[in-house]
């Protein structure tokens, strides 16, 4: 096995090694919390030069397995033959070992079925800690066995030590230790209660699974650590918490279990437990007792045949059920137990002549035989059928082709590159050092962007390129504000690229242009705000990249994920499986890269059907949809692509935009980051109302611009840009989305809501581009057309207020108060206008006559107040702030005032007593904070500095 593993080996990163060849290449920054005894093991590996790591590790997991055969052939040579009175009476001696001539069998395929298991056999050519914790549950096994031939007390205390550090390694341990037990009890029996035995048992436990206490150690003396010592120790025993709560949960809800945890270990379990008891026949009349043994043989040859369809992985079996390498060591432990059952009890002669005519007999045991002969020389050469291919393709060059791609569009001097995923972004790593070229790029992980602990791995790892911007202290995540911003400052002296599509808060700044499968991030134009169109260069480049990348790569991997057609003919060896229910295994490669490849080809049709180039963007997405069958987005991309080359203008609905369009993706977000960005303008709007809600209003300019452009009509759209333009004080582009309804309102179906909605925002762009009147006229337009709407003329005096138009802003309120001349809300509101128009008398009046109508009207009070102050009459003023003072004790606007009057009064406690109010409870870092700080310092010099 060892040579099979050798002449088959990865020579390279994949999928199944790729986060191990990051951990001991040094790339992860969050200390590693599980295997602490394969991290101990492999630390050798990361004095390697980092090219050799990859193959090391790979070697390493070959030696493993090959070591954990070697132990599942001695177990299986170890087991006891003496379950059944057929085995008794053919094999005597001490302990129950076959003593055939062929005895050899059962080891060989034992280990032959193990071994070139599709899952085994990729693991133990690819390098990851699965095989080495395998190596640690062959062990134990080994050691129980063992222990029954010599009772050496010491195999226990090893097996012991291995079980504790296996559940210190992770949960495929902890799941066995109950086994564990009952083999312990199995081989000692009654012994086994031993206070002294079962003391230094649980002592070598504990010894074992102390281990674990690694990573927390690391955890507590890492500068880049997320926690404390205790932190790490806890999330260190996740793994373990989660098998025993699965156990809980088991039995609780066995419904909910029953497929996916409890069958698939009951078929693996129940032939270990049915070959682990000793079966006596009580029935002392021939008939009987053959009756007996022939439900024996039955029941042995349907587990054996059980054992050999796991295998090959039916849908019932381990790796389906994501289950690992352990079940099936399980599995090929019993089947070479009922291979040397049957050799045993048919090919060895009973010592007992004349049960049946002796050419009966002899003809009986020479079928069976026969039958074990040839099921173990079919399932092997069907294992190798159909195992073989696939792991010489998923060890063979696709992931290196495809990483090639990726790397060839890097800008060629280096730069930053950023990725939401881990496996991308590690496998380009993986690329870029093959090629010698990993110290010109600074690789991030986007999302842990957000935590101070990773910016300060990056300063210790590139003091050159990762400028420390965070305080040495801090730890809370950072504001994603901030992150633009240094973006923004790294992308003027570097180059930064994605690698795939994504959104985020980086897109608050940045668009995404694409080279191939490599994206680079530019600076959105802040007079629009929408990234530019493909320009003939790009489209022409893009074209190129892709179409060699078909015919390097996207070819072979169309083809291996391309299910056969129904109609093309089946060999011998294809029926007989689809007869066992054996599924097609596909190329995980070939998949994981369609994927990818997916995404890239449907951002880049978007890109082209925007520039107008309809034909190259149809053959985009059929080629994503060819990659990748399930992506729908591409799909309803090439729906619109019909549309549009039909001459016909899409409809706008955002009902369409359900779980069913969706298919098995949760969320418009979820369908983008797997397949990539919406055309269509019914998911355009909602893509860009969601936007919306989450705050990313830059980012939502891009998707309701193209449903502007594609349903210029749709007032929902168009509305929302316009709103968005002017939050970024955008008063040309408000204006120029709003002129066509300006112009022609009836042809957008506008309600009288909706009209009023374009007059605000159109009179907000006057303003901001200082057009005074302009914006007047539609504010007094509107105010005009809805004389009741108390809520838009409350908006209009807000707005004329805020740009010192006070004139218009009273005109406003007295035409409110020409028909309520009492209303205390317009009347409290003339009063604040006359304050700030520093009308101090008339503002009293209107005061007065609004705490005649409301007595505790404590907004009046504190609007009085200021104009009894700037009257200068403080006395009046301190009454009137001190009676709002009374009900609330707190407020600093109160505190200031009450202050500043003490101040010129001269009462320098009673300013004291104010200013100190004030400070707790007022903004920071303002004129006003600062002048009450110096008025203290001033008045209590002794005081320390506030």
């Amino acid at each position: 096995m060892l040579a099979v593993y050798l002449a088959t080996l990865n020579s390279w990163v994949s999928f199944s090694n790729l986060r191990t060849v990051a951990k001991v290449s040094g790339w992860l920054w969050i200390p590693e919390l599980e295997s602490p005894l394969y991290h101990l093991v492999t630390l050798p590996f990361h004095l390697l030069p980092a090219t050799a790591i990859p193959m090391a590790l790979n070697l390493f997991s070959a030696l493993c397995a090959a070591l954990a055969m070697g132990l599942l052939a001695r177990s299986v040579v170890l087991l006891p033959h003496d379950r059944t009175e057929a085995q008794l009476v053919r094999e005597r001696n001490e302990f129950g070992l076959l003593t055939l001539r062929n005895a050899w069998l059962p080891p060989l395929l034992a280990v032959l079925l193990c071994g070139l298991q599709l899952t085994f056999w990729g693991l133990a050519t690819n390098g990851s800690n699965e095989m080495f914790d395998l190596l640690m549950f062959a062990f134990v096994v080994w050691s129980l066995l063992e222990h029954r031939l010599d009772g050496r007390e010491k195999r226990l205390f090893w097996s012991a030590v291995a079980v504790g550090a296996g559940m210190a390694e992770g949960p495929f341990m902890v799941g066995f230790f109950p086994l564990f037990i009952v083999a312990v009890i199995w081989a000692r029996g009654l012994r086994f209660f031993n206070i002294q035995f079962l003391t230094r048992m649980t002592f070598c436990g504990f010894a074992g699974f102390s281990i674990f206490l690694i990573f927390p150690v690391v955890v507590a003396i890492s500068g880049n650590a997320l926690g404390t010592f205790w932190d790490g120790l806890k999330f260190s025993l996740v793994p373990q918490y989660q098998v025993i709560k699965t156990y809980f949960l088991c039995v609780a809800n066995l419904g909910q279990y029953f497929d996916d945890l409890v069958v698939p270990l009951f078929i693996s379990l129940m032939p270990l437990l049915v070959m682990s008891i000793r079966w006596k026949i009580s029935d002392s009349s021939r008939f009987g007792s053959a009756l007996a043994n022939i439900t024996f043989h039955a029941i042995h040859a349907i587990f054996l045949g059980v054992c050999v369809w796991l295998a090959f992985d039916p849908p019932f079996s381990p790796r389906e059920k994501g289950l690992g390498l352990t079940p099936y060591y399980l599995v090929a432990l019993s089947t070479g137990y009922y291979v040397g059952y049957f050799l045993l009890v048919f090919g060895k002669k009973h010592p007992r002549a004349g049960e049946f005519p002796p050419i009966l007999a002899r003809l009986f045991n020479l079928a069976a035989i026969a039958g074990v002969w040839l099921l173990a020389i079919l399932a092997v050469a069907g294992l190798v059928y159909k195992n073989a291919p696939l792991v010489r393709v998923t060890n063979g060059n696709e992931i290196h082709q495809y990483a090639s791609l990726v790397a060839e569009n890097l800008p060629p001097a280096g730069a930053i590159v950023l990725s939401d995923d881990q496996v991308r972004l590690y496998l380009t790593e993986a690329e870029l050092v093959r090629e010698g070229r990993a110290k010109d790029y600074l690789m991030l992980e986007a999302d842990s962007l957000l935590y101070p602990q990773y910016h300060r791995y990056l300063h210790k790892k590139w003091p050159q390129k990762w400028p420390l911007l965070i305080s040495p202290n801090q730890t809370g995540k950072l504001n994603p504000v901030g992150m633009v911003a240094m973006m923004v400052m790294l992308g003027q002296s570097n180059e930064l690229c994605y690698l795939h599509p994504s959104f985020g808060y980086y897109y608050e700044r940045f668009y995404l242009e694409p080279h191939g499968l490599v994206y680079t991030l530019k600076p959105l134009p802040n007079d629009t705000l929408l990234p530019p169109p493909a320009d003939k260069d790009l489209i022409a480049e893009n074209e190129a990249f892709w179409s060699d990348a078909r015919a390097k790569e996207l070819t072979s991997v169309e083809n291996a994920i391309t299910p056969p057609s129904p109609d093309a003919p089946e060999t011998f060896a294809q029926r007989v499986l689809a007869r066992l229910h054996v599924p097609r295994e596909q190329d995980m490669n070939a998949a994981a890269i369609g994927l990818y490849c997916s995404r890239g080809l449907d951002f880049w049709g978007v890109e082209l059907q925007r520039a107008g180039d309809l034909t190259n963007a149809a053959a985009a997405f059929q080629m994503a949809l060819a990659l990748n069958t399930n992506n729908i987005v591409a799909q309803i991309n090439l729906e619109l692509n019909g549309t549009l080359r039909d001459g016909q203008r899409p409809v706008v609905d955002p009902s369409q935009v359900t779980p069913d369009r969706l298919g098995r993706f949760e969320s418009i977000f979820a369908a983008i980051g797997e397949c990539g960005p919406f055309d269509d303008p019914s998911f355009c709007f909602a893509y860009g109302f969601i936007l919306t809600q989450a705050g990313s209003y830059r980012q939502a300019v891009a998707p309701f611009a193209r449903v502007h452009e594609l349903a210029p009509d749709y007032w929902p759209a168009l509305i929302w840009l316009a709103r968005i333009y002017a939050l970024n004080r955008l008063s040309d582009r408000v204006l120029d989305v709003l002129r066509a309804p300006m112009k022609r309102p009836e042809d957008f179906s506008l309600t009288p809501a909706n009209l009023t909605d374009l007059h605000m925002l159109a009179s907000a762009a006057y303003f901001q581009k200082n057009e005074l009147a302009a914006g007047s006229r539609m504010l007094e337009t509107e105010i005009s057309r809805n004389p009741t709407n108390d809520t838009l003329f409350l908006t209009v005096e807000e707005v004329y207020a805020s740009r010192g138009m006070y004139s218009n802003a009273l005109a406003v309120v007295n035409r409110k108060l020409d028909t309520s001349p009492d209303d205390p809300r317009w009347l409290y509101i003339k009063g604040a206008i006359y304050n700030l128009q520093k009308k101090y008398d008339d503002a009293i009046e209107m005061m007065n006559r609004v705490l005649a109508l409301q007595k505790d009207n404590n907004e009046a009070f504190y609007q009085r107040g200021v104009a009894y102050l700037g009257n200068g009459k403080l006395d009046e003023a301190h009454a009137d702030f001190e009676k709002i003072q009374e009900s609330d004790t707190n407020s600093y606007l109160v505190a200031y005032q009450l202050g500043e009057i003490a101040w010129r009064q001269h009462d320098t406690n009673e300013a004291i007593r104010n200013y100190t109010i004030y400070l707790p409870n007022a903004p920071t870092n303002t004129a006003e904070a600062q002048k009450v700080m110096d008025r203290l310092r001033e008045l209590e010099p002794t005081a320390p500095d506030k």
